[in-house]
């Protein structure tokens, strides 16, 4: 809420201008937001990505609006923020998996996922709306079932000697997900616990990229 926000804002040295500079870039986002409410990683910009991803382009978007507080329901951005979820809404598979067309590159389709699943859960922790309670309990669904047996995710869902890059992502959706009082089933965290301690080393001090052949 508003009230909560500007109290976190004063307590770690948040000013004025740090607040104008935020309601620039969140404008910024509103004026690049496309006619189908969804973002571009290309887009319309003079040093855009080389790669298209546009679930990824607007689980980002999404996660600035919202860390400023604006929802489907309240705030100044909130038909900007209702229709760019009504457009992830649509492409949601039954699976749970969001499906944003053109496809992107192989490798980013999970890493996307996941940033969408985190920005969903935080939509419905902030509304308790159930439409978009049941839309992030679906993409939980799909990323519960995605984890490999040996605890990590990888580039497809269910491929062993997953990496801590994208198992670090899934792991900050599922505790979005339980932030939000969604379902994530309690085995699934025992997973991470050990996919965590098959990539450490010196004791645990440091975590390696994957698990590494003996």
């Amino acid at each position: 809420g508003d009230g909560r926000r500007a109290a976190l804002v004063a307590q770690f040295g948040g000013t004025d201008e740090t607040e104008k500079a935020v309601a620039r870039a969140l404008e910024w986002l509103k004026r690049h937001q496309g006619k189908d409410g969804l973002w571009s990683l290309t887009g319309r910009y003079k040093d855009g990505a080389r790669q298209e991803n546009r679930l990824a382009a607007t689980a980002m978007a999404l996660l600035a609006l919202q860390g400023a507080g604006q929802t489907t329901t309240s705030g100044t951005y909130k038909v900007v923020v209702a229709k760019a979820w009504e457009a992830l809404r649509r492409s949601q598979l039954d699976d749970g998996q969001f499906d944003v067309r053109p496809a992107m590159p192989e490798q980013q389709g999970m890493y996307a996922h996941a940033q969408a699943t985190i920005a969903a859960c935080e939509l419905a922790g902030m509304t308790g709306d159930e439409t978009w309670r049941s839309v992030a309990q679906k993409a939980v669904a799909f990323a519960v079932e995605s984890q490999a047996e040996d605890g990590g995710w990888r580039y497809q869902p269910r491929v062993p000697n997953g990496d801590t890059s994208m198992t670090g992502w899934f792991m900050m959706a599922l505790k979005s997900a339980e932030m939000a009082k969604l379902d994530v089933p309690p085995e699934t965290f025992k997973r991470v616990d050990s996919f965590l301690d098959s990539v450490a080393f010196e004791n645990g001090q440091r975590y390696g990229y994957f698990k590494y052949s003996d």
